[in-house]
Parts: C-alpha cells; sequence; structure tokens
C-alpha cells in the first residue's frame, strides 16, 4: 500500500506524559496473557470455538470496504466503517494467536487504507447526511481502530505508526471534537452545540466517549484519557440514578450504553490509569445542578447516597430477574435484550473478575457464556472473558422500588431462595419521567417459573407487531379512562409517588399514584395546547399486595373536582392460555364477584376474582388480541375502584371463597379463605381516618394504611397498624404482631390480640 502523509498533521492535543510504559498490547489485554490465550484456545472448547469463528470471518483475499462518496451515515457511511473495523479486529487478534502474516497484512490495510482515505471518504464531515448517528458509529469505529492497532503494534513500522496515528486515530478524535455548528449532527440527539464532545445526554454521545478513551490509551496520550474519563464521571454521576438503575430505563438500551461505560473501565484497569473506575465513587450532584438542555432524569423519592459506582448498576439489574432468569418485561425494546444469552455476560465476566464477588459467579453460571458482548468484545470475548466459576451460591434478594426510576419489584420469596423458586414477582412502573416505560401503573405478574399476566405491548410502537393495538386499544394490565389508557399523551402526568409501602415476610404491599391533568391537543403526538380542562384532572392509584398465594390488587379513578356527569372505566387484563369466565357470562351486568380463570397447556394457571360493586354495575367483555386472550371490566360512574385477588395456581386453585367484608369510602376489606389458611386484608386506599371491619366473625380496627390477619391452624400472624383485633378462632397457641410476639385472650370460641 502507498502510504500519504497528510502535508499539516493537526494536532488535537499537546501530547501529556504517557502512561506507566507498558508493551503493546495493553487495551483488553496484556502482551504477557499472549502464551496463555493462544493455550486457552488450544484447550478450553468455548474459546476454541470462539476462535473458529474468527477464522471463519476472515476471507481469504478480504478486501478493506471504504464508504462511497456522498454516503449517508445509517447505511452505507456505517457499513463499511464497521465491515473493515471488525475485520480489522478480528484479524488483529487472530495474528496475536498464530503469528500468520496474511491475518496481520488484513488488520495493517485496514488501518492504513482508512488513514489514506479518512478525509475524502471517511470524514463524516465531508458528507451532506448529518444524522445523528454517526456519533454512535464512531464510538464503534474508534474502538476498532485502537484495539485493532494496540494488537499489531509491535509489528508495524515507525512510518506505518505514524500514517495511523496522525492520519487516522487522531483525526477520529479531532473529527467528534470539531462537530459543532454547521458540521453538527442533525436530530433528536442535539442538546448542545457542542454535545459530540461533551458529556451530552445521549446513550449514543456515551458510546463515541469509549471510542475516543480507546484512542486516547492505546496512544497513551493523557489529555485524551482524561477528557473521556471525564465525561465518564459525568455520565456516572447524571446517568446512573440513585437506585443504580441507568436513567435510559430499558434493557437492551440499558446494555448498550453500559457496554461503553465497563468498556473504559476496563481499559483504564488495563493500561494502569492512575483511577480505578471499577470501584471509584464520584460525587452526586442534584438535579438543579445540571444544564437544563441535558435535563431528562429528576431526583427519586429515597435518600441519595451522595456518590454513584459503576457496581451499583451490576447489583440493581439483578433485582429486576424473574426468578428463572428468564427476560424481563420491563422495558420497551426487548427484540435482543436477553438477560441469559448474551448482552450481559461480558459484562458480569469482568464484574465478577473486579469485584470478587461470589454471587456473580452464580448468575454467570446461568447465562450462555459462549456468547460476548455485542457491542465492544464481540466473538472474542467468550476467549478474553471465559473463566472457571466457583460453586458459589446466588446473592439474595428482596422486594424493592426504585425510588428515582419510580419501578416497584414485589416477590414473594426473598432472600437466596428466590432464584429458581415458584416465588410469586409482580412489577409495576409508575414514574412520570422517562418514555421507555410507557405504561405506568400497568402489572406484570409471574409465577411458577412464567409470567402469567403480560404487559403485552411491551414493544415500541416502531417494533410492535401490532402497532394499532399497542397504542390505542386493550395492550396493557391497565384502567382506561374515558376510553384512554393511562399514558394519556394527551394529558400531563403532574405527579407520581408512592403513597405507602411495608416489604414484610408475610406481605408485600404498595400503593402509586398519579395526578393527571387534563389537556386538549390536537392528537398524542402533539404537544400544542388547545384547552386547559381542570375539571377532568383525575388520580389514578394501584395498591399492590404480594402474600406467598394472591396478589391483591386495587385499582383506584378518583376526579379531582366532583364529576359533573359519569365516566366511563375498562379495567383491563391479560393472562397466559384459555380464558374462561366464573360467576358470569360475557357482556353481561352484574353487581356481584366474578371470576376470570387462565389456563395453559403446562397446567400453570391464573384465577382473577373481582369483588362486585356496591355502587354501579360492572360489564365482564371476554376479549381476544393477536397476543392472547384477555378480559375488561367496563363500568359508568363518576369514579371507581377495582378489587382484585389475582391467584396463580399450578393445576387447581388453592383458595376457596373470596369475600368482600368493606368495599367503599375509600377503602375494602376482603376476606381469602383457603385450605391451609384463612387471609383478611384490609387496605385504606383513599382518604384517611380509622378503618373498621366489624363482621360476626371479626372486629377489627386499623388506624394505618392496611392490616393483613392469617388464621393458618394454630399461627395468627398480624401485620399492620392494627389498634383493636378480635375475630372466632379455635385452638390458636401462637400469635405475633408485626414480626414479634403478641399476647392474646381466647375463650368462647374467640380470639383477642393485645396490640397496645
Amino acid at each position: 500500500m502507498r502510504l500519504v502523509f497528510p502535508a499539516v498533521i493537526v494536532a488535537v492535543f499537546a501530547c501529556a506524559p504517557a502512561l506507566a510504559a507498558r508493551p503493546h498490547p495493553y487495551l483488553f489485554f496484556q502482551a504477557d496473557e499472549v502464551a496463555a490465550l493462544r493455550e486457552k484456545i488450544r484447550t478450553d472448547p468455548v474459546a476454541g470455538e470462539a476462535f473458529a469463528g474468527l477464522v471463519r470471518s476472515i476471507p481469504a483475499n478480504p478486501t478493506i470496504p471504504l464508504p462511497p462518496e456522498g454516503a449517508d451515515i445509517r447505511n452505507q457511511w456505517n457499513r463499511a466503517v464497521n465491515q473493515s473495523g471488525r475485520l480489522g479486529v478480528n484479524a488483529a487478534f487472530c495474528y496475536l494467536m498464530t503469528g500468520e502474516q496474511r491475518y496481520l497484512a488484513v488488520a495493517r490495510d485496514y488501518l492504513l487504507t482508512y488513514a489514506e482515505h479518512f478525509d475524502s471518504r471517511v470524514n463524516f464531515h465531508a458528507l451532506q447526511d448529518k444524522s445523528y448517528m454517526r456519533i454512535y458509529y464512531t464510538g464503534s469505529f474508534g474502538i476498532k481502530a485502537a484495539w485493532t492497532y494496540d494488537m499489531i503494534y509491535d509489528a508495524l513500522t515507525p512510518a506505518q505508526r505514524a500514517a495511523i496515528e496522525n492520519g487516522l486515530l487522531r483525526r477520529i478524535v479531532q473529527m467528534v471534537r470539531d462537530s459543532h455548528g454547521e458540521n453538527q449532527s442533525d436530530g433528536n440527539a442535539m442538546r448542545a452545540p457542542d454535545y459530540e464532545w461533551q458529556a451530552g445526554q445521549w446513550n449514543g454521545v456515551v458510546y463515541c466517549n469509549a471510542g475516543i478513551a480507546a484512542i486516547g490509551f492505546v496512544l497513551g496520550d493523557e489529555a485524551i484519557i482524561d477528557h473521556a474519563v471525564g465525561n465518564w464521571k459525568t455520565y456516572l454521576a447524571r446517568d446512573v440514578l440513585t437506585d443504580g438503575l441507568w436513567q435510559e430505563e430499558d434493557y437492551a438500551y440499558a446494555a448498550f450504553c453500559m457496554s461503553g461505560m465497563v468498556a473504559i473501565a476496563e481499559m483504564a484497569h488495563q493500561a494502569g490509569y492512575r483511577e480505578d473506575l471499577w470501584t471509584i465513587r464520584v460525587p452526586s450532584r442534584p438535579h438543579d445542578q445540571w444544564d437544563a438542555a441535558y435535563a431528562s432524569t429528576f431526583p427519586g423519592e429515597q435518600d441519595d447516597p451522595g456518590y454513584r459506582t459503576l457496581k451499583s448498576y451490576f447489583d440493581a439489574i439483578l433485582d429486576y430477574q424473574y426468578p428463572s432468569l428468564d427476560d424481563g418485561n420491563w422495558g420497551w425494546q426487548m427484540n435482543d435484550a436477553s438477560f441469559r444469552s448474551g448482552n450481559y455476560v461480558s459484562f458480569y465476566e469482568l464484574a465478577f473478575r473486579r469485584y470478587d464477588e461470589p454471587g456473580y459467579a452464580w448468575f454467570l453460571s446461568r447465562m450462555n457464556r459462549d456468547r460476548g458482548s455485542w457491542t465492544v468484545w464481540g466473538p472474542i470475548g467468550p476467549i478474553l472473558h471465559h473463566q472457571p466459576l466457583p460453586d458459589a451460591p446466588p446473592r439474595p434478594t428482596a422486594s424493592r422500588w426504585y425510588g428515582h426510576g419510580r419501578w416497584l419489584v414485589l416477590k414473594s420469596i426473598e432472600g437466596s431462595d428466590y432464584w429458581g423458586s415458584d416465588a410469586l414477582y409482580a412489577f409495576m412502573p409508575y414514574g412520570p419521567y422517562r418514555t421507555k416505560a410507557l405504561q405506568r401503573l400497568s402489572v406484570d405478574l409471574f409465577a411458577f417459573g412464567k409470567v402469567v399476566a403480560p404487559r403485552v405491548a411491551k414493544t415500541s410502537r416502531h417494533q410492535s407487531a401490532d402497532e394499532a393495538f399497542y397504542l390505542h386499544d386493550d395492550a396493557w394490565n391497565n384502567v382506561k379512562v374515558d376510553g384512554l389508557n393511562i399514558s394519556e399523551r394527551r394529558g400531563t402526568i403532574a405527579d407520581s409517588k408512592l403513597t405507602f409501602h411495608d416489604f414484610t415476610p408475610e406481605l408485600k404491599i404498595a400503593q402509586a399514584s398519579l395526578l393527571i391533568e387534563s389537556y386538549v391537543r390536537p392528537s398524542i403526538w402533539e404537544d400544542a395546547v388547545i384547552d386547559r380542562r381542570e375539571d377532568q384532572d383525575h388520580v389514578i392509584s394501584r395498591t399492590l399486595g404480594l402474600t406467598d398465594t394472591y396478589l391483591l390488587d386495587i385499582a383506584r379513578v378518583r376526579f379531582v373536582q366532583p364529576a359533573a356527569y359519569r365516566h366511563t372505566f375498562e379495567w383491563v387484563w391479560h393472562g397466559a392460555g384459555t380464558l374462561t369466565l366464573e360467576g358470569v357470562r360475557h357482556d353481561t351486568t352484574t353487581h356481584d364477584a366474578w371470576s376470570a380463570v387462565w389456563r395453559d397447556d403446562d397446567g400453570i394457571g391464573l384465577r382473577s376474582t373481582m369483588l362486585g360493586s356496591p355502587t354501579c354495575l360492572t360489564v365482564p367483555l371476554w376479549c381476544a388480541s393477536p397476543h392472547g386472550q384477555y378480559v375488561k371490566a367496563a363500568r359508568s360512574d363518576r369514579d371507581t375502584a377495582y378489587v382484585v385477588v389475582h391467584e396463580p395456581f399450578r393445576d387447581r386453585p388453592r383458595i376457596t371463597a373470596v369475600d368482600g367484608l368493606v368495599h367503599g369510602d375509600g377503602r375494602v376489606a376482603v376476606r381469602v379463605a383457603a385450605d391451609a389458611f384463612t387471609d383478611v386484608l384490609v387496605v385504606r386506599y383513599d382518604g384517611d381516618g380509622p378503618t373498621t371491619v366489624d363482621a360476626d366473625d371479626l372486629k377489627l380496627t386499623v388506624t394505618g394504611p392496611y392490616a393483613y390477619v392469617r388464621l393458618a391452624g394454630a399461627a395468627l400472624t398480624v401485620r399492620g397498624d392494627v389498634a383493636a383485633l378480635r375475630l372466632r378462632a379455635e385452638g390458636v397457641q401462637h400469635a405475633t404482631l408485626n414480626g414479634r410476639t403478641a399476647a392474646f385472650t381466647a375463650g368462647d370460641g374467640w380470639v383477642k390480640v393485645e396490640t397496645d
């Protein structure tokens, strides 16, 4: 190849003192590890198969694709840059492992070709297309170019190194740094004039920064490194939330962003950077200190620890998982978002090594470790990261709420026993700020190793097989008000809060609520306001109470001003399997309780029993969609509260009766009877003041938002703010009140618990 040196080399930075001297390669592994990697490929089946795939990926006489003149960014430019970069990285690694010159030639030609043609074919400023995706693609470009150079550095001549460093690597950095004004990207990524270079809040910028860091580390240029690490610290302080969640609030996007974060932390570790980014604590900053142009995350309801760490993300992501570790139903783009199949494998391989966290080893042993992270390490990942794992128990887990993301995760079994169990799991988002979890107060219910009540519309409208169903129909386990689901794009969620919560061994209970201000807009896609309708402002709340057998579900709609006319309400619930109605017929009216029962071919089913409404008629409707069979409960009233008990079951239900003892005035008392126990659940879902239950066999006064009473054989368990309790029972030998032994008296078939 003919080397072309530009007449003037533009120095992006003056050369700063290099990092601690070490031989190449050192970006993602060290020079003294090459022999061990060769042996690993020879002896380890996973590494051997991954390497065989790399060899097959390199044609005998490959050509180095360049973007065509006038290329568009998303297709032609990206396709050529990504394909050639992948070819260069794979060939460079194959050269290190085999010493074969044909692999060296491919990797060297990739770097020199892109250096020679950078201005004419590669520099995206020369293109008419200004798509903001160029920044994301440049992150991958920078990593691949830097890593290729790192691996073949010793095989290059000084002239070749100068051509690559000055004609390609530093030009990539300059290309990003100069992205402003007339050269800036077009599209929704634009947050500030220098967002492409500074820490603009867009996931593509996060990944671009990883490419810049890779170039800085491979050049030993601390000015570039410090710039990229400075951005990294901003992302950690701003975009990792107080609860450990990444602000994207989405499985696939979080994996993508964290790939860039983890890559920089690992490169800093390998290159001997002065700070350990794996363990560093970055001080958090209050939201109002951020430039408004970058502000799309908001303060949560839990205490801020005052700092952010990378590890908090690894820990937080585990608590979202179902006990089976199957794909969660909590993002909006689930097309390739699998916890076990690959996206997160390299992350936890590295986290296990850097944190020496035994609990991570258990999760890794359940993942598909034959793959690497698709965004950074690709097929080389299993060769680098696949290591023997110790026999370790899983990390314990618990019900929790994510105050910054404002999501609820309730688990009937907690601790290490949760994993692989038949635990019931309920998930509900309620935060108003981000758009990824579109359906606030929509519930997923998981039990016996599968989702038994899914939020069906779990993909974005752009990816959904049935966009109309996703947006405008009954696609969510939620409540519709006057024909609109809770996305309510015509209104504004003015407030979102967790009203109360308590996670005890016997009962996990929480209530979330939204205040929705009503506006009239031309369509759900437009922000323009035609009219403000304060008379239509309303509060929607949802209370979930999870036991080891069932989920109590109270959905409440209350208008802020007394409603001048009746509204239509539709409660929607999806189950898995064949649906039948019990105690009622389709499209008839009833004041009484009734049940919807789903039975699947595997013997796992769900019975959802709705209490009758004392104030209005309910119309149960059996419905079908492209995604399964579901039920609606329609009402016409000035406000409403739906009270339902959901029981997942295997083979047959265990609950024999569900009775309403109190239902109205913002409170409910439900008796749930089963073969082995009888429960009474009391919830004040609206208003304040004490709640009194006065039945033939129960006298109960509750001063707080809830109370739970379970009688199971000789044991009586009580939770909540209970002021008085007297019930008919025989043979009670032990009683507890809020986890402590409680005194009680028994006589004449009654038991009275001392609550003072």
